[in-house]
């Protein structure tokens, strides 16, 4: 009998010193995940904010009246195409700017043109539209995550 109490006794303070325990585990894992979300986010909003800076650049360097879009799409990809993390952008963002990268690498390895990009079209005619979805994309999703 009195090793039945003295069992009893034992689980009553393991189960209520466990308690306590597995608390604070719980407690710490979410201030883990938390710290990690604000770090994502962090590195997120810099990876859009990089973005913004590419496509300003590109709008007000090829406005319509530009003279050399070609040279100044290269000039901007050879300045801040590294600096762009792929990891957080839309799949439709990313697009654009494989788009944008391919008709880049064509002004100086004229033998990797798509058979799709024809130079005159593209410069004058799809490379602003590109360069507006692109801003336009990037101030959505930096709208969606500050609100």
């Amino acid at each position: 009998m009195e090793l039945d109490q003295a069992l009893s006794a034992f689980v009553g303070v393991v189960i209520g010193s466990a308690f306590p325990v597995i608390s604070t585990i719980l407690s710490n894992r979410a201030a883990l995940r938390l710290e990690r979300l604000r770090i994502h986010e962090g590195q997120r909003r810099a990876a859009y904010l990089s973005l913004f800076r590419f496509t300003r650049r590109l709008r007000n360097r090829i406005f319509p009246l530009a003279e050399n879009k070609q040279t100044e799409l290269h000039d901007a990809i050879e300045e801040h195409f590294a600096s762009l993390d792929f990891t957080y952008y839309s799949n439709r963002t990313a697009e654009i700017l494989d788009k944008l990268d391919d008709a880049s690498v064509s002004t100086t390895h004229p033998d990797l043109v798509s058979e799709e990009l024809v130079p005159d079209e593209f410069y004058e005619h799809t490379l602003p539209k590109l360069v507006m979805r692109l801003d336009q994309l990037c101030r959505a999703e930096m709208r969606n995550r500050t609100e």
